[in-house]
């Protein structure tokens, strides 16, 4: 599929042009907020995450979890909507364009970082702003599974057991949530598998 190009398209004005520049691509709210969670659950990813396919915000390398927060506007939630709206608006070719193009980046990412053996998580903008204490209880969770997983297979093989990156203590704030809980996504993309372009959970991909 050819990838969607707004090649030789430009924002219709310096003013457009700004507040894209302004746009920050790391330590956004939703980050700061989620990253503050994760660390009253002990969980510390890497700072630096540029060798990772798709820069995740957090990586808990260890355990190979990549954590996505994607921005509402640039990563095209409920896109079909957000389209519509963009199709009324000056210089719509460009925008639309771009967010396109951005969508079919995640869902290669995603693929990419799946068939290497990485368990991925995306979450919205909203869904973190929302409930940033569940998301990262989810988020324990899935590097505690990930953990005992590659655990057992190393005991069983004699190597060096995982420990560093995963706290000890179980977490009070929530009950267990299992990975399995949340819904089941299709292995390339941002849309649930029953067709809906949204869910109200987080979204996550399982290998």
């Amino acid at each position: 599929m050819k990838a969607p190009s707004f090649k030789g398209l430009r924002p219709s004005s310096a003013n457009a042009s700004r507040v894209m520049r302004a746009n920050k691509s790391q330590n956004t709210l939703p980050e700061i907020k989620l990253r503050r969670e994760l660390r009253k659950l002990g969980l510390r990813s890497r700072s630096s995450n540029s060798k990772v396919v798709g820069r995740p915000d957090f990586v808990f390398r260890s355990v190979r979890v990549a954590v996505f927060c994607d921005g509402d506007f640039w990563h095209g939630r409920l896109w079909r909507v957000l389209r519509q709206q963009l199709r009324q608006r000056h210089n719509s070719a460009y925008w639309i364009a771009m967010i396109a193009r951005n969508r079919q980046r995640d869902r290669i990412n995603s693929k990419v970082l799946q068939q290497s053996g990485w368990h991925v998580l995306r979450f919205r903008e909203t869904e973190i702003k929302r409930d940033a204490k569940r998301i990262a209880v989810i988020v324990e969770q899935c590097v505690r599974a990930r953990a005992r997983t590659l655990n057992s297979a190393r005991r069983s093989s004699g190597t060096e057991e995982i420990g560093s990156a995963i706290p000890t203590r179980a977490s009070r704030l929530d009950p267990p949530i299992s990975p399995t809980e949340a819904p089941t996504f299709n292995v390339i993309g941002l849309f649930p598998s029953d067709g809906r372009e949204e869910s109200r959970a987080p979204i996550a991909h399982r290998r």
